[in-house]
């Protein structure tokens, strides 16, 4: 993937999610097409990333950390342990990676962090949780097959208290920006939810 290059204000709130910004009730602004994303400039000093690839989030983060950019809102969508929750919001607290795959594999980028960088205090509490009716706080459980866990993966989750969502969305953007020092705010969906009123 080649250098995300834009002229971009570190003033701006960076939101990163799978959802589109009209899935979440975000106002048109200026829109622009690439190949693993699409961003969109709302007022109010927004800078709005619906990923379309993956496994191009870590690049992603990077070109906006090159660009200097500390501080990241993700969004995703997942499935809840508690099936009677079909609609809420969810504060991401941390998270289990049972999936394999790491976006630190590989040979060491020493630019962003050291080889073995501390995960702890990786997710923190949005500011604007006061303005959340619906809001759980959650653990993010990420198996290996979001259609079949494995023995290993049904014993940790029945070991864990708390509400679980399970995906393999925005883990991979968090544990990079965690990587370079950043700050991410992670929130999950079970589905299209009018958030816009949270970044206002």
């Amino acid at each position: 993937m080649k250098k995300f290059v834009k002229n971009l204000s570190k003033n701006e709130t960076v939101i990163i999610s799978s959802f589109s910004s009209d899935q979440l009730g975000f106002p048109h602004g200026d829109k622009e097409d690439y190949t693993e994303f699409t961003l969109s400039q709302i007022e109010n000093n927004l800078l709005f990333f619906q990923i379309m690839n993956h496994d191009y989030e870590k690049h992603l983060i990077r070109n906006l950390i090159d660009a200097g950019f500390s501080t990241f809102y993700f969004i995703g969508k997942g499935l809840v342990s508690d099936v009677s929750l079909t609609a809420g919001l969810f504060i991401i607290t941390d998270h289990v990676n049972m999936s394999g795959i790491n976006p630190l594999r590989g040979t060491n980028d020493d630019h962003y962090g050291v080889r073995f960088p501390d995960m702890s205090g990786t997710y923190t509490t949005p500011k604007f949780t006061e303005k959340i009716n619906n809001c759980y706080q959650a653990l993010l459980f990420i198996p290996k097959n979001m259609d079949e866990f494995s023995n290993q993966e049904m014993e940790v989750i029945q070991k864990t208290d708390g509400l679980k969502i399970f995906s393999h969305e925005m883990y991979s953007g968090v544990i990079t920006a965690k990587h370079a020092g950043c700050i991410s705010h992670v929130l999950f969906l079970t589905g299209p939810q009018k958030i816009f009123h949270l970044f206002v």
